[in-house]
């Protein structure tokens, strides 16, 4: 059931935040004041500005920056500086937006999936697998539709495999392995890992994240305190998924 190749950041433990996770090519002070002045003066968003933090920064490892987005389902964002000239951000929904910082700041972006197919029909449990390249630079106004650049995914749908890519390929990719036989080989995690890789990331390397960071959301998280949310923890055994199994 459990692909031994398969890595997943920090083993999952972190599941879902970081199944699916984002990066924007500008540095993380940019980044944050962006994320910050979009969030003060956007006309809905100031009517929840009571429960929302102005963006924290501080320094310690990658997961000591994820503990703080547990419980997951709040609207949290962690920003983390990287060892390249990408930042990387990640939200509590297991979700990343990145259509308008990308426009605003002028940079490309790339949103990344790596979810293991662990999907057992028999009693319903795991999660379909999906892997995802998504690079995009902000959104094309007079559509109001993403600015991709190129986007590519294969992913378990019901009972069968689907591929799809979007823009012109981009100079690094394996384009022969698309029309291969077997579907689910199209777009492959280890294509992922090599694609990211040209772009000068290790999405997948806890060494590669911090130290630096900043956390914004609601709330700083408060030790103790009871939640309405899922836990990762929890999150994990709702779908019968192993938490934070070792590769």
């Amino acid at each position: 059931m459990y692909d031994k190749n398969f890595r997943q950041l920090l083993s999952g433990y972190y599941y879902p935040v970081t199944h699916r996770y984002g990066f924007l090519q500008a540095p993380l002070d940019d980044v944050v004041a962006e994320h910050w002045y979009w969030k003060s003066t956007n006309p809905y968003l100031r009517t929840r500005l009571d429960y929302y933090s102005k963006p924290v920064f501080f320094e310690g490892s990658l997961r000591d920056g994820l503990d703080m987005l547990n419980p997951i389902g709040y609207e949290q964002t962690l920003f983390v500086e990287t060892k390249s000239n990408w930042t990387a951000i990640f939200e509590s929904g297991g979700e990343v937006h990145l259509n308008y910082p990308t426009l605003n700041l002028g940079c490309q972006g790339l949103g990344i999936t790596l979810i293991e197919n662990t999907y057992n029909d028999l009693d319903n449990t795991g999660e379909h697998g999906f892997v995802e390249f998504n690079l995009l630079r902000g959104i094309n106004r007079k559509s109001n539709s993403d600015g991709q650049i190129r986007h590519i995914y294969v992913a378990k749908s019901d009972d069968r495999w689907v591929f799809a890519s979007e823009g012109a390929p981009l100079s690094f990719e394996k384009t022969e392995n698309y029309s291969k036989k077997r579907i689910k080989d199209r777009f492959t995690y280890d294509m992922l890992i090599e694609y990211t890789g040209f772009l000068g990331l290790q999405i997948v390397d806890e060494d590669f994240y911090g130290p630096r960071m900043a956390f914004a959301g609601y709330r700083l998280k408060t030790p103790g305190k009871g939640y309405d949310k899922d836990t990762y923890q929890s999150y994990h055994q709702e779908r019968g998924l192993k938490y934070g199994r070792e590769y």
